[in-house]
């Protein structure tokens, strides 16, 4: 359960910040690195570099309909 907590607030935190995927891993709580990504492409079925890249590709996409709906 509280894997699954983590690795949400490091979701968030993939498309919502800057930091880098290490910095994210530790500070919602997970000391081995190897160990997050495991446990995030196992959730997420990418990794949170994949994650975080296909997400701003997505948003990109959105910004774009958004203006040629103006």
């Amino acid at each position: 359960f509280i894997r699954s907590v983590r690795l949400k607030k490091a979701a968030q935190y993939l498309l919502l910040s800057q930091l880098n995927i290490s910095e994210i891993a530790y500070d919602v709580g997970f000391n081995d690195l190897k160990y997050f990504r495991a446990n995030f492409k196992k959730v997420y079925s990418v990794t949170p570099s994949e994650y975080r890249r296909n997400n701003e590709k997505n948003e990109e996409v959105e910004e774009h309909i958004d203006d040629s709906d103006a």
